[in-house]
């Protein structure tokens, strides 16, 4: 799923900056927050399963996440909103002709995240042949 992530929801503005699109209710805790602080940490993590071992202490987990800060901004203009909004569409099902009508694309906050640091640790599981 990460890997997903990165390597279609992730698109590299002009100057390199690698951009998330979320999407959120107009309202709320996070909405608030973020028209306060615009600066944010992030995390994503995925690949889930138990690695079972032997005895207690060999047991451990296998899994992938990415960590990072950036800017993250809420959309205001219309045209950005609905790009936003068909990247993420884009990403889950690998289709990017979608419309919006004005009555969604009022009643939800496209936000546009872009990141400035980013780092990536895993323990995967290894490839059975």
């Amino acid at each position: 799923m990460l890997k997903a992530v990165l390597n279609e929801a992730w698109k590299l503005a002009p100057f390199r900056v690698a951009v998330v699109h979320l999407h959120s209710a107009r309202e709320g805790r996070k909405i608030s927050l973020i028209e306060k602080e615009p600066m944010v940490s992030f995390e994503m993590d995925g690949g889930h399963s138990l690695k079972k071992g032997d005895t207690a202490s060999s047991f451990s987990f296998f899994y992938q996440s990415i960590m990072g800060s950036g800017r993250i901004e809420i959309l205001k203009d219309k045209e950005e909103k609905k790009h936003g909004l068909k990247r993420i569409m884009e990403h889950y099902t690998q289709c990017s002709d979608w419309d919006f009508d004005d009555k969604a694309l009022e009643a939800t906050s496209v936000l546009r995240l872009s990141v400035m640091e980013l780092s990536a640790k895993a323990n995967k599981r290894p490839i059975e042949d």
